[in-house]
Formats: C-alpha cells, sequence, structure tokens
C-alpha cells in the first residue's frame, strides 16, 4: 500500500535561489561590461531594473521545476519500505526539460520497525522519520524534502493504516 510520495530536489529552496542570484548577478555583470548598454544603464536605472527581472524569469520556481525524482513510502509486510523514482540522467543543471522518471531503486528499507509488534504510532514515525533522515544523506546534495511528512505525521495513526492495508490484502 502506498502512503506518501516525497519529492527529491535538485538542490534545497536555499541553494537554488543563491545559485539564481549568483548567475543572475554574473549575467548583468557580464552585460554591464558593454560601454553602451553601461551608458544606459546609468542614465535610465530603470532599464537595468527591468532586465534583471527578465534574467531571473529565465529560471523556474523551485518547488515543481527543480525536483528531479520522488521517494514512495509504502508498507512492505510489516516494514515501511520505498521505491525511488527518478530522471534517468545523473547531473542536473539551473535550468532543464523533464524527463521521465524511472524506477532506480525499488527495495529502499526505510524503517525496520516490525508495525505489528511496535507499542505506538509516535514510535512508528520516530523510527521511519530518522530512516527518511538517513537517506536524504545518502544522497546529499540532493534535497529530499521532508515537510509534507512532518507537516501531516501527527495526524496519521500508522497501525490503522498498516490493518487498513492488511484488510486491503485479503
Amino acid at each position: 500500500m502506498d502512503l506518501l510520495d516525497l519529492p527529491i530536489y535538485r538542490t534545497s529552496l536555499e541553494k537554488h535561489d543563491s545559485d539564481v542570484e549568483t548567475k543572475v548577478s554574473n549575467d548583468l555583470k557580464r552585460l554591464e561590461n558593454n560601454t553602451y548598454r553601461k551608458a544606459e544603464w546609468s542614465e535610465f536605472p530603470e532599464k537595468k531594473k527591468r532586465r534583471e527581472l527578465e534574467e531571473k524569469s529565465q529560471y523556474n520556481p523551485w518547488e515543481f521545476n527543480q525536483i528531479i525524482g520522488f521517494l514512495r513510502l509504502r508498507f512492505w509486510n510489516t516494514q515501511v519500505r520505498a521505491t525511488l523514482y527518478k530522471m534517468s540522467k545523473e547531473r542536473y543543471s539551473l535550468r532543464f526539460k523533464k524527463e521521465k522518471f524511472i524506477v532506480k531503486d525499488s527495495e529502499i528499507l526505510i524503517s525496520g520497525i516490525n508495525i505489528l509488534t511496535s507499542a505506538t504510532s509516535d514510535e512508528i514515525f520516530a523510527e521511519v522519520h530518522n530512516g527518511l533522515k538517513g537517506y536524504a544523506k545518502e544522497i546529499s546534495p540532493r534535497f529530499l524534502d521532508l515537510s509534507q511528512f512532518e507537516l501531516i505525521w501527527k495526524y496519521m495513526n500508522w497501525k490503522a493504516i498498516y490493518e487498513h492495508y492488511q484488510m486491503e490484502r485479503r
């Protein structure tokens, strides 16, 4: 039973914004070296501001355009496992065209905790959360976004979800 899809980004939001700022700044500096443009921009500063906005608009927003893969959490017997869906290429630039996602690894053990014998949903969450944080370190410098998982965990009854999963399997 699939539980949740967690996005994997090329970089964190902070790194992406920093990369965009650096790239735009370098592009504007290169353009300012043009004598004609330097004179024009000093006379009409709004043209420089407009050009800066045009440069920034070349880069798509981070949240939906920098995703390079997904980690799908699911129950597998009494464990929580994940399947990694990732773009097929290994190098990603600041701007890239979307490619198809392919299965890269179908058996990632996120938590070895036995859901049947685990006492509480909080213990299950803690184990799964630690497993996800460990996996996030493994894929660094890529960024596994755990914000949605951390937002909804307190509303999840892991044991009830698992029991529902067991009922569906019958």
